[in-house]
C-alpha cells in the first residue's frame, strides 16, 4: 500500500518549523518539529481564574477537597515518580509544607497508580497528601501541557495565583521556588 501526501504551498509557507528533503525517486521527504504548546498562553489563561474544584481520595483514603482549604494557600504539584526533575523537588515541597503548615497545603497529583505511590512514599517521606492517578485532573483543569514538575499556586480565595510550568524550574529551580515562597509569605 503507497500513501500519498498531497501539500500545498500555502501549508508549506505557514509552516515554519518544516524540515523536507528530496528522496532517490524525486519525493519529498517532510519531518517536523514536535509541536510545543504555547507554554506562556497557557499560563496566562489558568492565572487568575478560579482553580476547579476536586474531590479525589488520596493514596492513604482520605477524601481531599479543594474547597475545604478556602481561608489558606494550596499548591498543587502534578508530577511522577519516574521523573527526575519531579523527584528533585520533594525536599523543598516538604520543607514548604513543614514551614508555612498554617498558610498553605501541599497536595501531589502523582501519575501513577496508589500502589506505586505508596511504595514510592515508603522510601521518600512526603509530608503532604498524594492523590493517585493525578494525570487525568492534570491534563483536563491544570495545564497538562506544562509538564511534569509543574506547580499551581492557589491563593486563600480558589482563584489561581501562579503558575510555574516545568520549564521555569529547568532553567531555575532554587529560584522558583524562592519566588514562590516569597509569595506565601507575602499572603
Amino acid at each position: 500500500m503507497r500513501i500519498i501526501l498531497i501539500i500545498t504551498t500555502a501549508f508549506l509557507i505557514t509552516t515554519s518549523t518544516l524540515t523536507q528533503a528530496q528522496n532517490e525517486q524525486g519525493h519529498f521527504l517532510i519531518e517536523f518539529d514536535s509541536f510545543s504548546p504555547p507554554v506562556k498562553d497557557i499560563v496566562m489563561s489558568l492565572e487568575n481564574s478560579e482553580a476547579a474544584p476536586f474531590l479525589a481520595p488520596d493514596i492513604q483514603g482520605n477524601e481531599i477537597f479543594l474547597g475545604d482549604y478556602k481561608g489558606k494557600m494550596v499548591m498543587l504539584w502534578f508530577w511522577s515518580k519516574n521523573d527526575g526533575m519531579s523527584v528533585s523537588q520533594v525536599d523543598q515541597l516538604n520543607l514548604m509544607q513543614s514551614q508555612y503548615r498554617d498558610q498553605l497545603q501541599v497536595i501531589g497529583f502523582g501519575d501513577e497508580s496508589k500502589q506505586e505511590l505508596i511504595d514510592f512514599r515508603s522510601g521518600s517521606p512526603l509530608d503532604f497528601p498524594i492523590i493517585a492517578n493525578g494525570k487525568v485532573l492534570g491534563e483536563a483543569a491544570f495545564g497538562g501541557d506544562l509538564g511534569l514538575g509543574r506547580v499551581i499556586l492557589v491563593g486563600k480565595d480558589g482563584i489561581i495565583q501562579k503558575v510555574v510550568p516545568r520549564e521555569t524550574f529547568e532553567l531555575n529551580q532554587a529560584g522558583s521556588f524562592q519566588f514562590l515562597e516569597d509569595l506565601i509569605k507575602s499572603n
